[in-house]
């Protein structure tokens, strides 16, 4: 048995599990016993006072399920595998919101610290303490100064994101040293976006009572992962990266100036600062392939293949 079959058999599985609870709710006259062992798996009948943690853990797998989504099929990149989820749940009620330039003020002073702590050459357990107790510090300065303005800053301020806020800075310093910090503000505003759209998802009140009413949902959450755990196809940013690849029939002729610039994209930058060297003939393109140009281009000698002659 293959990996993806035993992966379909166990999704498929887990979701006729959840639906044969969610009939069961609904025969209270066909099967007494069964709904009345499905009923008690409703969660809206605890007290109030562990109702805030049970929804955070129940909202856990559906925001998990959110970001595999966005890295696997849209393709965003992210820092950190659930910082955006565990964001998005800090900051999934409106009273939080204000919040968030709180947030963004610790990420830039995050930033500046660790960006002083660089020269001295830690080692990464005591430079992320540092980090750490920095943020903590920058907090409670906060906290401090808010209250004295009649601001209150610890009602809409949670103490767990500072962990991860310390995980996103060092791992958004590391980026910027590594790809430049175009790319790190990129993968940044991607961490944020997709922490925006989960803590809106998980934030609205009918999907929490609905998660609540029907916990047999979380089954279909996880078979949800488990298919995109073997999902292999094209991302979002893949196909609007390379959708001039996507033509669906042969295209032979010669090159129309809206293609030349359009495929100008898609040369090296060294063949790109030298128009001279750009095809100029008929060019043709193979489904799936790439674009084969009659007159070869700079560096790429002919290979004969029957009639055609294409470039490699």
């Amino acid at each position: 048995m293959s990996r993806t079959t035993a992966n379909a058999i166990i999704a498929g599985s887990l979701l006729v599990l959840g639906l044969i609870v969610a009939v069961g709710r609904c025969s209270g006259e066909v099967a007494p016993a069964w709904a009345s062992v499905c009923q008690r798996l409703s969660l809206r009948d605890l007290p109030e006072t562990v109702r805030p943690l049970v929804e955070f853990l129940v909202l856990i797998p559906l925001a998990a399920l959110l970001v595999c989504v966005f890295r696997q099929v849209v393709g965003w990149t992210t820092f950190g595998t659930f910082s955006p989820a565990l964001l998005g749940l800090a900051f999934r009620h409106p009273e939080t919101w204000r919040g968030i330039p709180l947030l963004l003020g610790l990420l830039v002073i995050g930033w500046a610290g660790r960006q002083l702590l660089e020269p001295l050459r830690l080692l990464h357990v005591p430079r992320i303490s540092a980090l750490l107790s920095g943020l903590a510090v920058a907090l409670l300065l906060a906290v401090v100064q808010g209250t004295r303005w009649g601001v209150p800053v610890a009602e809409f301020v949670h103490i767990f994101p500072l962990v991860i806020l310390t995980g996103i800075v060092e791992r958004m310093w590391l980026a910027g040293a590594e790809d430049g910090q175009a790319s790190s503000v990129r993968t940044l505003g991607a961490t944020l976006a997709a922490a925006a759209i989960i803590g809106w998802v998980t934030g609205r009140m009918s999907v929490v009572h609905w998660l609540l009413s029907f916990p047999e949902t979380l089954a279909a959450i996880v078979a949800g992962q488990l298919f995109l755990g073997r999902y292999t196809g094209w991302r979002w940013t893949e196909w609007l990266r390379f959708r001039p690849l996507f033509i669906s029939q042969t295209k032979v002729g010669p090159l129309e100036p809206s293609d030349r610039l359009r495929e100008t994209a898609l040369l090296p930058p060294s063949w790109r600062q030298r128009p001279e060297t750009w095809p100029t003939d008929a060019c043709s393109f193979e489904p799936g392939g790439l674009w084969l140009f009659a007159d070869g281009l700079p560096g790429s000698g002919p290979r004969q293949s029957g009639d055609e002659t294409s470039w490699s």
